[in-house]
């Protein structure tokens, strides 16, 4: 991961709004219609859904995602893995029991694979015959946990907008030929750009296996992420474990800061979401539930040279193309997809949110 190019970062806040207005939110389309389930109501489910222990699974998760970008492929290595996160299909293999999970990603010929066995984590990447060692009983969210299912991404909608939103259940559908029970969060603050997100829950577990997120005016989800098939069958142990292979590279990854209460600078800051700009470079977040917006500092141009520096150069060529606004708070260059919009401004900051323009011109201002 160290040396990913830094274009990551001038890419990255294009889909930052992505997890900004639903925390990572995504799913698959394996939806049919209308079995017969026991009544349910709307609150039921929520808590259903916020207390279910999901025990020992294992399955496929189809991650689909229309945003609108621009194609960023002439970005350079960095761009082509952002537009491959933010945009089109991809599939993974996940297992989990308890404090175990195991994530597989295929590529072609090769497989990123993350592990979680208690406080210990590895990524391996066949690519690159890399393995890493993580400490993942550290604070960093993402490295304790290395899979991103649809259970714990509905758990975070419906606990991060819960006072911002309705949620009603009407309808049954079939999710990996599973019957499931549909909770659809509606958001309740104007400016937003989600039109609602629909929540598949499992009859008889209650666990989630479909999430949708779907944009004002538009018929079809422009993100979900979801189970194409599910077993509840206990995963062999052995598929926990990680030996690197003979000639891998094997590390250590960094600690990060924040990893204990002693130092934590977030600790005795209180919420982060209402500090200026952090430590490290955090973004300045503004707003609450589905209006929430990031402004944030792109890289400087002169911290790029060399490829980077024509990376960066084939960035300004491609914001050159959006469209030019201007306001109170300055000028920029405005992306506005059916989820969220950016601006990207003439004196190097960048604000991002599940929101219409103008909320974003009033979070610069």
């Amino acid at each position: 991961m160290d040396n990913m190019p830094r274009m990551i970062r001038w890419t990255a806040p294009l889909g930052a709004a992505a997890i900004i207005a639903v925390g990572a939110i995504a799913l698959s389309p394996s939806a049919q219609a209308d079995p017969a389930l026991p009544p349910r109501t709307a609150e039921e489910l929520v808590a259903d859904v916020l207390t279910a222990d999901n025990g020992a699974y294992a399955g496929t998760v189809s991650t689909t995602s229309e945003l609108g970008l621009p194609d960023l492929s002439g970005l350079g290595g960095g761009g082509g893995v952002a537009q491959s996160l933010l945009s089109g299909t991809q599939t993974a293999r996940v297992w989990a029991d308890g404090d175990k999970q195991r994530l597989a990603l295929p590529d072609g010929t090769n497989e990123t694979v993350a592990i979680r066995n208690g406080d210990t984590g590895w990524l391996w990447s066949s690519a690159e015959q890399k393995a890493t060692k993580i400490d993942t009983s550290s604070r960093d969210v993402a490295l304790r946990k290395p899979t991103q299912t649809p259970a714990e991404l509905a758990r975070t909608v419906l606990t991060e907008v819960n006072k911002t939103s309705k949620v009603t259940t009407s309808t049954t559908s079939t999710v990996a030929n599973r019957a499931a029970y549909d909770l659809i969060v509606t958001p309740t603050q104007s400016g937003t750009k989600i039109d609602r997100v629909v929540i598949a829950v499992d009859g008889e577990t209650r666990m989630p296996l479909q999430v949708q997120v779907y944009g004002v005016g538009s018929a079809e989800p422009s993100i979900q992420v979801g189970f194409t098939d599910i077993s509840f069958t206990r995963p062999d142990a052995t598929l926990f474990e990680f030996t690197a292979p003979p000639g891998a590279t094997v590390e250590n990854a960094p600690a990060h800061k924040g990893d204990t209460d002693k130092g934590d600078p977030r600790k005795d800051k209180g919420d982060p979401r209402k500090d200026a700009k952090g430590t490290d470079g955090a973004p300045d977040i503004t707003g609450e539930g589905w209006v929430t917006v990031a402004v944030t500092d792109l890289p400087k141009p002169d911290d790029a040279t060399g490829a980077e520096g024509g990376q960066r150069a084939q960035l300004d060529s491609l914001l050159g193309q959006l469209p030019e606004v201007r306001g109170s708070w300055g000028s920029g260059r405005l992306f506005e997809g059916p989820l969220f919009s950016a601006v990207i401004t003439a004196d190097g900051r960048v604000a991002v949110g599940a929101v219409t323009p103008d909320v974003l011109y009033a979070a610069l201002s």
